[in-house]
């Protein structure tokens, strides 16, 4: 939901070259640690 707002109010933000892939070298961040804890999809 929130990227569907981004790209509504602000002109820099183009949803189409956004990538919600987690990749490897980002799987021991903080942000996927949470959203795995919190099982958002």
């Amino acid at each position: 939901m929130l990227p569907q707002l981004m790209q509504k109010t602000s002109p820099a933000f183009a949803l189409p070259l956004c990538s919600f892939k987690v990749e490897r070298n980002k799987e021991s961040t903080a942000r996927v640690a949470i959203w795995r804890q919190l099982g958002v999809a």
